[in-house]
């Protein structure tokens, strides 16, 4: 399956980050607090949803409307955990992610960050979240 995704967070992002970043999750939480359009120091659902559907033009580097292995070529090497990512964007299974799949795709990094569920992640859970990455990411 030919699919590519950001860190989304990544999601993230929502935009693939360089390796080092994302191993400690720094990038993905950066995306994160970008997403916060309001400045209230609190990111919902509504505002991580509208940002991460902003970042497909910049990712679509082809432009032909979907999501593929040619838009980022040189992410090559960490190609495989990108597919994992994308398989679950991939809602009809074709292989590519559209714009509409990119931006109403799961938002796992979001759920995560959000502990009590309330579909707004504070500065708090931003920073508990960055804290459970980076502890991770030293286990490795």
């Amino acid at each position: 399956m030919k699919t590519l995704f950001t860190l989304t967070l990544v999601t993230l992002a929502v935009a693939v980050a360089p390796i080092a970043q994302a191993q400690d999750g720094s990038r993905m939480m950066e995306q994160m607090a970008k997403a916060d359009s309001n400045r209230d120091g609190n990111v919902s659902k509504a505002e991580f949803l509208t940002y991460r559907a902003q970042q497909f033009d910049r990712l679509d580097r082809d432009d032909n409307g979907v999501l593929s292995d040619s838009d980022l070529p040189r992410m090559a090497r960490i190609a495989e955990m990108i597919r994992q990512h994308t398989a679950a964007m991939d809602a009809d299974g074709n292989g590519v992610v559209t714009r509409s799949e990119f931006a109403n795709g799961p938002t796992t990094a979001f759920d995560m960050a959000d502990t009590n569920k309330d579909n707004v992640v504070t500065t708090s859970e931003l920073q508990v979240a960055r804290a459970t990455l980076e502890d991770m990411a030293k286990k490795r």
